[in-house]
């Protein structure tokens, strides 16, 4: 009952054009939905006072008159005191006719028949039949309750599997299914009937990431930069570093900044940078009319 093909069934019902109240009714996920739809039209209690008329009816048949009178009637009486009674926690709107008639049966000697509420029920069953079930075909909880079916179905469709390999008998002792597994396992790489990881996927690699060159040579994508390197090698940071930080920088390295003092504001050490340049630049003169680098040392 819970298969693809009873989905598959219920659909073709429910969808054939000729829907009846018996098909909702006997089938519990459409009536849940149903209840629902008559809650929302304020109409619950009707239904509810169908099934339970109609549930015990079919108590007392499937006893063959054997049933105790004086039980049948006090869960009439339930029934009544809730539907039918002038004080009723949930009256439907049946006629005089109708509950008398319904007293009658339930204070029968004997005790209540089986269809002591006959009448009232097919009345019921032909508003509900009528009236409410029409609209509930066309409402959206009855079109949730087929999409429902149909994912049902789709879910429970396996797909089948393409591997056509011929699983081998399990005749082997204990002592060779390890050595027997790995045999197996390398006549299928061998045979091809595995499918690596590159045969399942489309795998393409850039040959540009494989060059680290490239990684200097890329265009700058974006403004930021810490600094710049001029044309003396310095290194001309675009932001003042945290002088908390620079204390703890190590002493050994070499810095023009301990020409001047902590003191000394930054126009003293612009002036420091340009006698460097200067004495660079001299050398770089001197260094140019000699021809040579650096002077060679005298013959012994």
């Amino acid at each position: 009952m819970s298969s693809e093909f009873h989905a598959k069934y219920q659909v073709d019902i429910l969808t054939s054009g000729k829907v009846y109240l018996a098909d909702i009714l006997f089938n519990d996920t459409a009536m849940f939905h149903f209840m629902e739809y008559m809650e929302q039209e304020k109409c619950l209690n009707l239904l509810q006072f169908y099934l339970a008329a109609d549930n015990f009816q079919q108590q007392l048949l499937t006893q063959e008159g054997q049933y105790d009178g004086m039980e049948a009637q006090s869960d009439a009486m339930v029934l009544y005191d809730k539907y039918f009674s002038l004080q009723a926690t949930d009256p439907l709107g049946f006629s005089d006719n109708v509950r008398l008639e319904v007293e009658s049966n339930i204070c029968r000697e004997e005790g209540p028949l089986p269809d002591c509420f006959a009448t009232a029920k097919q009345q019921a069953l032909m508003t509900i039949e009528s009236v409410h079930f029409p609209g509930f075909l066309t409402s959206d909880l009855y079109y949730l309750f087929l999409s429902e079916l149909v994912n049902q179905i789709k879910s429970e469709i396996k797909v089948p599997s393409s591997d056509t390999s011929t699983p081998s008998s399990n005749t082997s002792g204990a002592g060779q299914s390890t050595t027997d597994q790995s045999a197996n396992k390398n006549t299928l790489l061998a045979e091809g009937k595995v499918k690596t990881l590159f045969e399942m996927n489309d795998f393409t690699i850039d040959s540009g990431v494989l060059n680290p060159s490239s990684l200097w040579t890329r265009p700058n994508q974006s403004p930021m930069s810490f600094g710049t390197v001029n044309s003396l090698g310095q290194f001309v940071a675009e932001y003042e570093p945290d002088p908390e930080v620079a204390q703890h920088k190590a002493k050994g390295k070499f810095s023009l900044r301990k020409l001047v003092t902590k003191e000394e504001d930054k126009t003293k050490e612009d002036m420091a940078w340009k006698v460097a340049q200067m004495i660079i630049k001299d050398v770089n003169m001197q260094t140019h009319n000699t021809g040579v680098g650096f002077p060679s040392a005298p013959d012994s």
